[in-house]
């Protein structure tokens, strides 16, 4: 965690012209609703999952709290799971670009992550490949 924080600092200083729109800046909530089956094999599961976007042009995102109940048990996290990817991001334009994945630099013509519109505390992302999600601070 320590060499994450390290390269992050360094990196926040070598790409100073990078745009970070502070509105994106802050902790992103995406709900996620799933049922399936009926009667005694009928579940319901609520998954969140964070995106923190720090306003250093560094990321973690993919951490998840969940809750499933089905007729015969409930099953609740209170606790976040590790973040799955941490990295760079900068945005320009109403886009954010992903320049950095758990280590790896993104080619060039990877990095769009998808654009965005931000109204409260409510932002609709639409993804490189098009599918939208609303993410609530």
């Amino acid at each position: 965690m320590k060499s994450f924080l390290l390269v992050s600092l360094l990196l926040s200083f070598y790409f100073p012209t990078r745009d970070l729109d502070p509105q994106l800046v802050g902790v992103w909530i995406y709900t996620i609703n799933a049922s399936s089956g009926s009667g005694k094999t009928f579940i319901d599961k609520v998954t969140r999952v964070k995106w923190v976007l720090h306003e250093n042009g560094t990321f973690e995102r993919g951490a998840s709290l969940g809750k499933s109940v089905s007729r015969e048990a409930a099953k609740v996290s209170n606790e976040w799971s590790a973040p799955t990817e941490r990295g760079t991001w900068y945005s320009r334009e109403g886009k954010i670009y992903i320049t950095s994945i758990n280590g790896q630099n993104l080619p060039e013509d990877q990095q769009l992550s998808g654009s965005y519109y931000i109204e409260g505390n409510t932002m609709v992302f639409t993804g490189s490949d098009g599918k939208k999600a609303i993410w609530h601070r």
